[in-house]
């Protein structure tokens, strides 16, 4: 019997996260991704069952069925003290949530079923990661701790995991494809282990995903660790996968390869260097407005490295901890040196490193990647300058129509931009925000002034394109990216 010495230790995943208050700091947890696992205030009626559950029965709780007409809580606490026994390893283990600042609050994951299977038998499981877990499929685990929905996700966060033995098997429960539209079916299906037979592709979709013809979608999210490639109009046999429940859709997620019997599967590449182009074109980030609510962090990459970034906007305070300095970030933009569309990043560092970038700098970091509020982001944990001497990049001169709708102004997120003949229509508001004539928002976030524009005058404005509340806004760096136009002279001054 293979058992780790892991087990024999108390498993304290007690997370509690601090509010960044609209700022961009990474402290505050990344729920929303392909796992929502971070510990937040919960809310919501709990019952204390410590022993005698299984899987179902948390399922069944009324709270948990109930919680998409209560406007998906971001937490909601079923069972403060939960026991569980002999349920089983159904999936390998994958990132259930990063911390990007604290790792020993970040968490792995896994699903689990009791032994008989059937719906409402399966959940996600999260465990500290610092407790180096190696759960294998097949494994027969007990486990003490808290039953929750996460935006109406179910999930058991484990406090205690004792190990019972090795080998067991969970047989997948049959649905159909339709099953998985049926919204009182799936929900009975949500974290179980299923499967479809002759599972026929109907239609590829993006970021990955392929629609069965009867409407299932499958998606091989949450577990990266291969990609596949599925022929239109082919059939699966045997399609096995764990029901996932996340952005208010479900999805079938394939475990491994052998779950899908004539897909083309290959390992999914590690990328060891990216470009600011990459990072703001991965398909999380892309998507992250899709949900509706602009979801706190989104994990997109981390680990990798980027070289000659180009800073087009100094220094700025982009998160203060004011009971722990060490977890303060400081805020720069920076560029590919090519250029081009999505070529421009917001990049904090911990303030600890004691930066101090001028536009025109180039640097090499290693970084990870987050969506912040549907902002992207990038968090240089290194960093090693290699030109100081170089010259602030021209901005791009674009429409300001690009930046109402959300289509073409994301590709300028993070990116140093001009418009040349901006009139302005309206303003300032109560945030001190003004309107362009085309819809497009002036803002003053990094200026460290109040705008002060004429209304129906014509300006040429420079400054960085930032996502936040719903809404692109060009940002001035200074007072020296505002200057008035006069038409009739060709020339500009400023006001």
């Amino acid at each position: 019997m293979r058992v780790s010495l892991w087990f024999n230790l108390l498993l304290v995943a007690s997370i509690s996260f601090m509010s960044c208050g609209g700022g961009s700091g990474n402290d505050s947890s990344d729920t929303t991704s392909t796992a929502d696992t971070a510990q937040g205030d919960s809310t919501g009626t709990t019952d204390a069952v410590t022993a005698g559950s299984t899987l179902a029965s948390i399922n069944n709780l009324e709270a948990g069925l109930q919680c998409h007409n209560s406007g998906e809580p971001a937490f909601l606490t079923l069972l403060e003290q939960v026991s569980v026994d002999g349920i089983i390893v159904v999936s390998p283990k994958f990132d259930a949530y990063t911390n990007d600042s604290d790792d020993s609050k970040s968490l792995d994951g896994y699903y689990v079923a009791d032994k008989d299977g059937g719906p409402n038998s399966g959940l996600l499981l999260t465990i500290s990661r610092t407790l180096n877990s190696d759960l294998q499929i097949g494994d027969e685990i007990n486990v003490q701790g808290e039953a929750m929905e996460y935006y109406c996700r179910t999930q058991l966060k484990a406090v205690q995991v004792t190990p019972v033995t090795t080998g067991s098997q969970v047989t997948p429960t049959d649905i159909s494809s339709e099953d998985m539209l049926d919204a009182e079916k799936v929900e009975l299906l949500e974290g179980s282990l299923v499967r479809i037979t002759d599972a026929v592709i109907e239609e590829k979709l993006d970021y990955g995903q392929y629609k069965l013809l009867g409407g299932a979608v499958i998606d091989d999210s949450p577990f990266l660790d291969f990609s596949m490639s599925l022929e239109v109009g082919t059939t699966i046999p045997s399609l096995v996968g764990v029901v996932n429940y996340s952005y208010k859709s479900y999805t079938i997620a394939p475990r491994i390869a052998d779950d899908v019997p004539g897909a083309t599967v290959e390992p999914t590449p590690i990328a060891t260097e990216k470009t600011v182009a990459e990072v703001q074109q991965d398909a999380a980030g892309l998507s992250c407005h899709e949900a509706g609510d602009d979801p706190q962090f989104v994990n997109l990459s981390s680990g990798f490295a980027m070289k000659n970034l180009v800073v087009t906007m100094a220094k700025f305070d982009a998160y203060t901890n004011e009971s722990d300095a060490s977890k303060s970030l400081d805020g720069y933009y920076v560029a590919d040196l090519a250029g081009g569309p999505y070529s421009g990043v917001m990049m904090v560092v911990p303030r600890d490193l004691g930066t101090d970038l001028s536009p025109g700098t180039v640097v090499d970091v290693k970084a990870d990647a987050t969506e912040f509020y549907c902002n992207t982001q990038i968090k240089a944990f290194e960093l090693t300058t290699v030109s100081t001497d170089g010259e602030a990049p021209s901005p791009t001169v674009i429409d300001p129509n690009e930046l109402t709708e959300d289509s073409s102004a994301e590709a300028h997120e993070g990116a140093l931009v001009s418009i040349e003949n901006a009139v302005v229509a309206d303003g300032p508001n109560d945030y001190g925000e003004y309107t362009l004539e085309s819809g497009a928002i002036i803002d003053n976030k990094y200026i460290g002034a109040e705008l002060e524009l004429n209304i129906c005058d014509t300006y040429m404005l420079t400054g960085i394109v930032h996502y936040a509340f719903g809404r692109y806004a060009l940002e001035p760096r200074s007072i020296e990216d505002i200057s008035l136009a006069t038409a009739e002279e060709g020339d500009a001054t400023t006001p």
